[in-house]
């Protein structure tokens, strides 16, 4: 079975999870600026980045454990979509969480993992598909609908909310659990809702850079995190049966 990522992984890590908020750049960084500032005060640092994407996601290195200082956001057509400098895949749920909330809008998250781990490659990546879409509601954000198809000792299968219109709800009776969400299914459920999942030209040109100033842990860059994972982008490391 094939799998689709964005930018074929070129950037993964960084791209493993994407969060996006439904509103135009502009509001969505001037109230994560508000919310940045808050917490860290004038530590933060924002920067309109002119380079476009998805040249804009290597001011996200190094790539850091534990605090995750460096954080894009990118225009995205309706959306604006989130990505953050964490060594294990962007973090995206806690702040379009907050965003989303403070704007009364609708967010929607998307785990694209690809899986290789194998006998044959033990440092592999486990698979991880996942679809969650969340709205604006008292006193936080509400879960609509999350679908997932996740390997962690063995493939699981988690399904919550009322199901959505555009759906591919005869793929999830599939016997192997990891053929019922698959990329291209998640590809589609974000382009019913507005977002092009995996065209980079979606993406930009217009980028809001943060760095919060919080002290990181272990940090490295995108290259180095591939190579401990044995990711070779554009190319899996075992075939997607």
């Amino acid at each position: 079975m094939s799998f689709t990522s964005l930018l074929d992984d070129a950037y993964w890590p960084v791209t493993s999870a994407i969060g996006f908020v439904n509103a135009p750049l502009e509001r969505v960084a001037e109230v994560n600026e508000r919310w940045r500032r808050d917490l860290y005060g004038d530590a933060v640092r924002v920067v309109r980045a002119s380079e476009g994407f998805p040249a804009v996601l290597n001011r996200l290195e190094p790539l850091t454990q534990g605090a995750y200082p460096r954080e894009v956001w990118v225009a995205a057509g309706e959306w604006s979509a989130y990505f953050d400098c964490a060594r294990g895949g962007t973090d995206a749920r806690p702040p379009t969480s907050v965003i989303s909330q403070r704007l009364g809008v609708r967010s929607v998250v998307v785990t694209l993992e690809r899986h290789e781990w194998g006998k044959a490659n033990p440092r592999g990546r486990l698979g991880s598909v996942q679809f969650a879409l969340y709205r604006p509601g008292e006193p936080s954000e509400r879960l609509v609908r999350y679908v997932a198809a996740h390997f962690e000792s063995r493939w699981e299968w988690h399904e919550w909310g009322e199901v959505l219109p555009f759906e591919e709800t005869e793929q999830y009776g599939a016997r192997r659990v990891r053929d019922r969400l698959t990329s291209e299914m998640v590809g589609r459920y974000c382009r019913a809702l507005g977002i092009d999942l995996f065209d980079p030209g979606f993406y930009g040109p217009e980028a809001v850079f943060f760095d919060t100033g919080r002290p990181p842990r272990l940090e490295t860059t995108i290259a180095q995190v591939q190579a401990e994972r044995g990711v070779v982008p554009g190319r899996p490391r075992v075939p997607v049966e």
